[in-house]
């Protein structure tokens, strides 16, 4: 039976979601960050539900410290809470979430939705792309270079940051408008910005080295990885 951790203080909600659940799936409550972080060490859950208004604790935070360290890499995560604006939207999504679901919900929905990605994750193949001296495993987000050894030297990329990068890469030497490119990577469930796409691709570019060039702004137009600046490597021989 795959295992849910809800990491949710309101105990009415606990209890509407272990009801809404438990016939298909173990629920386990976590209601502080420092509940979350042992259990997780404990424990490999199958998704998370996540709040984002946890008495003294945040969602986004809980979030962004299992993301940092690396408890979570391949766990659906699924934020369900009472915040509706746009921007909290925007917030979660950018931090890797993977849907979002509004209080008050309905069980039946939660469950097709918690189902979903699920399955997304069982269905997920592994893959690698290479390219020139950059390695990336779309499975558990993360990219790396090759050293003198042939030994991993992990990018510091977020995994939107990966996902941006993957996208350029299988799209070479095509533009894309800023609309284009969130859709692509951030999908239809968020609400889209201008100056999220460009923030994201102004810090790839500063994290990738030379390559960095290949990221073309068109003005009027977009962006595009043009491989006519193709260096030999990611970092700036010396």
């Amino acid at each position: 039976m795959k295992r849910i951790l809800l990491i949710e203080d309101s105990q009415k909600t606990q209890q509407l979601v272990i009801h809404s659940l438990e016939r298909e799936f173990e629920v386990f409550v976590a209601e502080t960050a420092s509940e979350t972080l042992h259990y997780c060490r404990a424990q490999n859950p199958d998704l998370i539900l996540l709040d984002i208004n946890l008495g003294n604790d945040s969602g986004y935070t809980i979030l962004e410290q299992l993301k940092i360290n690396n408890l979570i890499d391949e766990t659906p995560v699924i934020f369900l809470t009472g915040e509706e604006s746009i921007q909290n939207k925007v917030i979660a999504f950018n931090l890797g979430a993977d849907d979002y679901v509004t209080k008050p919900f309905d069980p039946t929905e939660l469950n097709l939705r918690i189902k979903a990605r699920l399955k997304d994750h069982t269905n997920r193949d592994s893959k690698t792309i290479s390219f020139q001296g950059i390695h990336i495993d779309t499975n558990t987000l993360t990219a790396y270079e090759l050293d003198s050894d042939s030994k991993r030297v992990n990018l510091d990329l977020s995994p939107t940051e990966i996902k941006l990068l993957v996208f350029f890469i299988e799209n070479k030497n095509q533009v894309f408008s800023r609309e284009q490119i969130f859709h692509k990577v951030w999908g239809d469930n968020c609400y889209y910005l201008d100056r999220t796409i460009d923030r994201h691709i102004s810090s790839l570019r500063k994290k990738i080295g030379d390559w960095g060039n290949c990221i073309r702004t068109i003005y009027g137009a977009g962006y595009m990885w043009d491989t006519s600046h193709q260096t030999q490597g990611m970092r700036a021989s010396s």
